[in-house]
């Protein structure tokens, strides 16, 4: 899998489920692989895995990328809460949640994950990213030029923070 051959890695996977349908490893494999190679199925796996083995948020991250994959979106922001409730200074699994909960409709529940995910790794810059965008999204342009500016202050060397602080300044006609 690792390596980029999805097909082998998806064939390998299948034919070791064939002497052992519980290995959490070959139906973590075999999902992620099919969600690479957009198979129907991917999800299939993934769910099977986590039904094995319930308290794994590795694998209830990679069902949520399958499912947001297949754009069930319910589905996957579900599986995104349960990785983060599995692993909650999971800045990576928020990030997607806030993703996922947003492109379903909540910008307040996306807001709130991206706000956690902050909050848990002051120094992520991509946690820092995805609120302003979702800020920006959400058509909350006083709290998306916040974002910006604590992004801009984080890492002075990000022209693309800087350039979102002007374009924020002048949209809301600020001096």
């Amino acid at each position: 899998y690792d390596s980029g051959d999805f097909r082998g890695a998806r064939d390998a996977a299948e034919r070791g489920l064939a002497e052992q349908p519980q290995d959490v490893g070959l139906l973590r494999i075999a999902g992620k692989a099919g969600a690479e190679l957009d198979l129907p199925d991917a999800s299939e796996y993934l769910s099977k895995a986590v039904e094995v083995e319930p308290e794994n948020a590795d694998a209830w991250r990679e069902l949520g990328d399958a499912l947001l994959n297949e754009n069930r979106l319910k589905d996957a922001t579900n599986a995104f809460r349960q990785a983060v409730e599995l692993r909650p200074n999971d800045v990576g699994s928020l990030v997607q949640l806030a993703h996922t909960a947003y492109a379903a409709g909540d910008p307040e529940d996306a807001i709130g994950a991206v706000r956690q995910a902050v909050e848990r790794d002051p120094n992520s810059l991509g946690a820092r990213r995805a609120l302003l965008e979702i800020y920006r999204a959400a058509q909350r342009p006083e709290d998306a030029l916040a974002a910006a500016e604590e992004l801009a202050e984080s890492d002075p060397s990000d022209t693309l923070a800087a350039l979102d602080v002007a374009e924020l300044y002048l949209s809301l006609d600020h001096p």
